[in-house]
């Protein structure tokens, strides 16, 4: 992740300060009088965290530009139509295959920095737009 954060041009002090905010907590639990060992907490970047938005737009922004261009449908190489806002993504595609192809390289890039697509979230939305002859079209 720190990595991944560097990618993103974040100073390394920062990086240094985040990291020992999310990834170097430890714990131990007290019963009674006794204190057990100490233990690392695994935890990820928190929802409720005000960092949370800043650092998922971020990496998710590192995530997306490593995918190559070759693996994105032809028409959207130059273009990759995709918005974030906090923790949604918006990936926008001319048709039904080219959105299917989209979120395959997507998902792939996802499962390979561990990430999970919730496909239980996810919606689609079809717009047609339709321009008849008589309208007139504004340059």
């Amino acid at each position: 992740m720190a990595e991944a954060l560097a990618r993103t041009g974040i100073d390394r002090k920062d990086i240094r300060f985040i990291t020992e905010l999310y990834w170097d907590w430890k714990a131990a639990i007290r019963l009674d009088q006794e204190l057990s060992e100490s233990a690392a907490i695994q935890r990820g970047v928190r929802q409720r965290c005000v960092l949370f938005p800043y650092l998922f737009n971020r990496l998710h922004t590192v995530y997306l530009l490593g995918i190559k261009s070759h693996e994105w449908p032809q028409h959207q190489r130059h273009t990759h139509q995709q918005y974030t806002l906090v923790d949604d993504t918006i990936l926008l595609a001319n048709s039904n295959q080219d959105l299917q192809k989209i979120l395959d390289v997507v998902k792939n890039a996802s499962e390979q920095k561990g990430l999970d697509m919730n496909v239980k979230k996810t919606k689609t939305m079809v717009i047609i737009i339709s321009i008849s002859k008589n309208e007139d079209m504004l340059a």
